[in-house]
């Protein structure tokens, strides 16, 4: 399965929340890049 992918996160103080939401919306913002310059 290629949707999703599996973490092991570890923090200096950081909460966890806020690490997943970061990257939750690097991933998105990447990802429509993503298609938009290779459309199907």
């Amino acid at each position: 399965m290629t949707s999703h992918v599996h973490m092991i996160v570890g923090t200096y103080g950081d909460k966890r929340e806020d690490i997943m939401r970061d990257m939750k919306k690097h991933t998105s913002i990447a990802l429509k890049q993503a298609i938009k310059e290779h459309p199907q």
